[in-house]
């Protein structure tokens, strides 16, 4: 062995020690930067956000899951929205609509079809329930058949009409596809008077997520105000690549959205440490919740809305806000 391999060895091995000695550390004591941040928006810590609604419980983006996570107190609900091919602002995660739909019973020449190659008209003869059923017998429910599929306005005026505290978290869907469709929204938001509606603890109502840059640019420039957040997947998430993101995160967002494994306590505190706040996704489990809650995430999203409040004990406090609120009432 020649002393450059000699020289290559010993360095490799004292930057593995490095990274090895600041992880453990991370882990011993983590940032705590988060609740402070948060605080700097009026935002719940940790904020509970329930992912297309109780989406574990009832068919996820309709009205049944919607209910139930108000019900358990959720701080938002998540909605992925898209645009048809009439122009209306709807609620849909998926590109096309073969696994949430009888679109191939319906339409079966059109079953191979994007969602945004159907008028609302179309869509409104699909049964957005029963693969619910189907899929989870033990959890089926008659009220789940023949579900509808929900517009964007639907859902805020059921919001408006239960004078809920909880907010709503919009994710633009293939934004790319739907030219303008952040404007479309933001207008919409205005005249259904959902960006005036002042809740009573004065936490912001409005939440926008999305995976493209460009979208979450083009929010920051019709409204300044709206709390914005960038998601990332594992695949944009590499060795190295955490800082660069918390970099350009930093010019148009005010917090990182990321897969559960990629909340490292390095890159919480790093974010952190950049005055950004990280949420985590889709945490359903109760070892994913006791891990992140040790390394501080930010805020969870959630197909079991109820884990989390039952975790923080926010049910317990929910319940004695809506038993005071009735008291006043009387």
């Amino acid at each position: 062995m020649n002393n450059i391999t000699k020289y290559f060895l010993l360095t490799l091995l004292i930057i593995i020690i490095l990274i090895s000695v600041y992880g453990i550390y991370s882990f011993i004591k983590p940032s705590r930067l988060g609740k402070e941040i948060l605080n700097n928006y009026n935002l719940n810590y940790p904020a509970i956000i329930a992912h297309r609604g109780a989406s574990n419980e009832a068919p996820e983006s309709t009205v049944p899951a919607f209910k139930k996570a108000l019900k358990i107190g959720a701080d938002y609900i998540e909605v992925d929205v898209q645009r048809t091919k009439d122009g209306e602002l709807i609620i849909f995660h998926d590109e096309n609509l073969k696994r949430l739909s009888n679109v191939e019973e319906i339409f079966p020449k059109k079953a191979d079809k994007n969602i945004d190659e159907f008028t609302l008209k179309e869509l409104k003869k699909l049964d957005f329930g029963s693969w619910f059923n189907n899929a989870y017998p033990k959890k089926a429910s008659p009220e789940y058949k023949n579900l509808k599929i929900m517009k964007l306005e639907d859902l805020i005026k059921m919001m408006k009409n239960k004078s809920t505290k909880t907010g709503l978290c919009i994710e633009f869907k293939y934004p790319e596809k739907y030219p303008d469709i952040e404007k479309q929204t933001v207008n919409l938001l205005e005249k259904t008077g959902w960006l005036e509606k002042q809740l009573k603890n004065n936490i912001p109502n409005l939440l926008i997520f999305s995976f493209s840059e460009e979208s979450l640019k083009k929010i920051r420039d019709l409204s300044s105000d709206l709390i914005r957040i960038l998601l990332l997947n594992d695949n944009m998430v590499s060795i190295g690549s955490w800082k660069n993101w918390t970099e350009k995160a930093d010019e148009f967002a005010h917090g990182l959205a990321v897969k559960g494994f990629v909340s490292w306590p390095w890159h919480i505190s790093s974010a952190h440490r950049r005055g950004l706040f990280v949420y985590s996704y889709v945490i359903n489990k109760s070892w994913q919740l006791k891990i992140l809650s040790r390394v501080k995430a930010d805020g969870y999203i959630t197909d079991r809305p109820e884990l989390i409040t039952s975790f923080f004990n926010r049910l317990e406090k929910i319940t004695e806000e809506l038993t005071g609120d009735l008291i006043e009432k009387q």
